[in-house]
């Protein structure tokens, strides 16, 4: 006899952990997803990869430049570096992007001896904002053995 009447099916033995187990798997790739799409927005902020002078050293001779290199390519327009040295804040040329995900600007004008301070700020292609701050030296020729930095990122 069939089993088939309007609508009623025969009960084919499958339970309904079947649907249940369907519905986590779902569920499951849903959070997945969500997972990786989330690790690709964080991959895209931009941190600070290294830097010219490098934190923390000890320079005989004053640098010309700062430049600032980043994880992701940062947004010029939400840009900035400023250079805080023993007497106030330092002139700086016209901030610029360059290639390989990198800030630059120009010193304008000699730094003497004394410890400054680079203050940054930017933002990445998602428009998540970023700053920090790390310091150098410019000491006598003698008393840049004494000390060297560690590494070159801050």
């Amino acid at each position: 006899m069939e089993y088939l009447l309007r609508g009623w099916r025969k009960d084919s033995g499958a339970t309904s952990s079947t649907a249940m187990t369907r519905s986590s798997l779902r569920m499951w790739a849903l959070a997945g997803a969500l997972a990786l799409s989330m690790a690709a927005v964080a991959y895209r902020h931009a941190d600070l990869r290294g830097s010219e002078p490098a934190r923390d050293s000890r320079l005989a001779a004053p640098p010309r430049r700062i430049e600032l290199w980043f994880t992701a390519r940062p947004q010029l327009p939400f840009s900035r570096i400023r250079l805080a040295g023993p007497h106030g804040d330092v002139a700086l040329g016209r901030l610029a992007l360059d290639t390989g995900n990198a800030l630059r600007a120009d010193i304008m004008m000699p730094l003497g001896l004394g410890d400054y301070r680079v203050l940054w700020q930017t933002a990445s292609a998602d428009g998540h904002s970023i700053s920090g701050e790390y310091g150098f030296a410019v000491v006598a020729p003698s008393d840049t053995a004494s000390r060297q930095p560690a590494h070159a990122a801050s």
